[in-house]
């Protein structure tokens, strides 16, 4: 069965941040509200690494509430998007930059490279902090956002300058497509990967595909998986059931 999108959040207030690692040549620069959603490449959370002889090294975490989510359990999944870009200002290209998500305080997921400008969509099927499933209320209790990292890859004695930003966040919420909204052939799909000691609530279904939409006939009774469903031939497109 297909995941289909819900619901997307965005920063909407209350952004705490954090200097995990800030040595005296790297600076930082918070976002806005504004700036995590308005599309624009040259605005946003900003980790600055300035190279003068004493390679700087520095961290910084950025995490904000979120829109209130009000999709209905259960969820599939949640996948945060950050686009993130990197700029340096030597020809050499020593500078280096790294993203990863963060939440609720911690770094969570995989941390990435960073070049020039793109979006990093890493998807979390539960909640990192125990394992457990997303509901609505864990996503909505949660900050969301992440965490910067700025380097130099080899010592150098030459002036060097490497920005890391997030320019953009979103959060997607992802939940199981509902059985109503499937096509008919989709639905047999579906029943085929029951488990065998599984029943249907029908000694004859009949599912009748009409644009788009699925009608049942059903009649009283339990009716073994391993009962057969056969797709008649004529013209209504009509899949019956219980051989």
């Amino acid at each position: 069965m297909a995941d289909i999108l819900k619901q997307t959040l965005r920063a909407a207030s209350g952004v705490s941040f954090a200097l995990d690692v800030l040595q005296p040549t790297c600076l930082a620069v918070q976002g806005t509200v504004a700036e995590m959603k308005d599309g624009n490449d040259a605005t946003g959370s900003l980790l600055r690494g300035i190279n003068e002889g004493d390679p700087a090294s520095g961290a910084y975490r950025e995490e904000w509430t979120l829109d209130a989510a009000t999709v209905t359990d259960p969820i599939s999944f949640v996948r945060a998007i950050t686009r993130v870009k990197k700029v340096d200002s030597s020809a050499l290209l020593v500078g280096l930059a790294e993203y990863q998500p963060s939440i609720n305080g911690t770094p969570r997921g995989v941390e990435h490279a960073v070049e020039a400008v793109a979006n990093d969509a890493q998807d979390f099927a539960a909640d990192p902090a125990d394992g457990q499933p997303w509901t609505i209320a864990k996503i909505n209790a949660q900050k969301w956002g992440w965490r910067l990292r700025v380097h130099f890859g080899i010592p150098t004695f030459f002036d060097d300058v490497v920005d890391c930003m997030a320019v953009d966040f979103k959060l997607e919420i992802w939940s199981p497509e509902p059985i109503a909204d499937l096509p008919a052939i989709d639905l047999i799909e579906q029943l085929a990967d029951l488990r065998p000691t599984d029943t249907l609530s029908s000694p004859d279904i009949q599912l009748t595909e009409t644009v788009g939409d699925i009608q049942f006939a059903d009649t009283v009774g339990d009716v073994p998986i391993t009962d057969t469903l056969k797709r008649d031939t004529s013209a209504d497109d009509t899949i019956v059931g219980g051989t």
